[in-house]
């Protein structure tokens, strides 16, 4: 036990002695950055945010790199734990539609891989009726898939593959004049819930 308290007040004494020492010293560059490395390591939760990094302005490329990168791997493994977090609800949920899907006898819904692609090719001339993607039958589209964009962190309908070739296709818009597709609504009413189904017309 008492060597156990020795060691202590002789690791105390040491950061006691080291922290005098910096305190004691110019601010200069090369002492700002061992003081930055220094406290990174007792503390590094003060490095995270936009103030964190303002600290490391006079640490060495290769040091401050490395600090950077384990902020960084900290902060990607709390989102991972979020991810695995949302994904367990998603999978709870999965499961609760199949339950009820199954109770209720409704046929499931057909699912399918996403395909990523780019806008090639849009018209000036001919902006709201149709665009070209570089996706075609070399990876698997077909005509009459539906077409959706990323917008604002949800998927957006836009239209439908109307022609395939080998490597790119050719979507019509929903703004189009000839596109048609069905769609419902729902009354904004909280006292009567409501949905109208119909026929959603491009006007160009």
């Amino acid at each position: 036990m008492h060597r156990e308290v020795k060691i202590s007040n002789y690791i105390l004494a040491a950061f006691s002695t080291i922290s005098l020492t910096l305190l004691s010293l110019p601010l200069s560059g090369p002492v700002q950055s061992f003081k930055a490395c220094v406290s990174y390591l007792l503390h590094p939760i003060a490095f995270h945010g936009d103030r964190g990094v303002e600290k490391l302005g006079n640490v060495p490329a290769r040091m401050r790199s490395l600090i950077l990168a384990d902020v960084d791997n900290e902060r990607l493994k709390e989102e991972l734990r979020q991810d695995a977090w949302i994904k367990a609800e998603i999978e709870s949920l999965r499961i609760e539609n199949e339950r009820l899907r199954s109770a209720l006898a409704i046929k499931a819904l057909v699912s399918g891989t996403p395909i990523w692609a780019r806008v090639m090719e849009r018209d000036a001339l001919h902006w709201h009726r149709h665009l070209i993607v570089n996706a075609g039958a070399d990876r698997g589209i077909s005509a009459n898939a539906p077409v959706l964009a990323h917008d604002g962190g949800r998927f957006v309908a836009i239209g439908r593959v109307t022609e395939v070739r080998e490597r790119l296709s050719i979507v019509l818009l929903l703004t189009d004049e000839l596109s048609s597709v069905a769609a419902y609504v729902t009354s904004p009413s909280t006292e009567v819930a409501r949905s109208v189904e119909g026929l959603l017309q491009g006007q160009g």
